[in-house]
């Protein structure tokens, strides 16, 4: 599979796709409008560092997405930056566009200075990500892991 991950900067026609899909992910559930998910897409596309959305696609397919962002977890603010909502078309899972998006979004906290960089996942999602680098750090908070990776 030939695919490219691109910034969101110069893909702006995927905006509507990656929020969509976050949107129906994360957010739906909890009573979000569609409109507020687009709104934190634009801040994408005219921030000079945070927020960075990205976007694995081949050709004009939309394939997966992933953001860097200031903050993740209310609860700890003392962390920054952190990549999240990392996305993958389900039937583009397992052909490494998932690590490639975590390492193009860690790429861009480095290109920005940063020497760590976390993410939050449940539980289950803990051998994807230590195999892929990232080191647990503290568990179940608010229901969900923390891992830090030093670039």
């Amino acid at each position: 599979m030939a695919y490219e991950i691109s910034d969101l900067k110069t893909q702006p026609h995927f905006l509507d796709d990656a929020a969509d899909r976050v949107w129906n992910t994360w957010w739906r559930q909890d009573g979000h409008e569609l409109d507020f998910i687009k709104g934190l897409f634009q801040e994408n596309l005219t921030a000079e560092t945070t927020p960075v959305a990205l976007i694995a696609h081949e050709g004009s397919a939309f394939l997966g997405t992933v953001s860097l962002i200031d903050s993740d977890m209310e609860a700890r603010p003392q962390y920054t930056p952190w990549v999240a909502a990392l996305w993958v078309d389900e039937q583009q899972r397992s052909h490494g566009i998932g690590g490639a998006l975590l390492k193009a979004a860690a790429q861009q906290a480095r290109d920005l200075n940063f020497s760590e960089v976390y993410l939050c996942a449940e539980a289950d999602k803990h051998d994807y990500y230590a195999a892929r680098g990232w080191l647990l750090i503290e568990e179940n908070i608010d229901g969900l892991n923390i891992y830090r990776q030093s670039l």
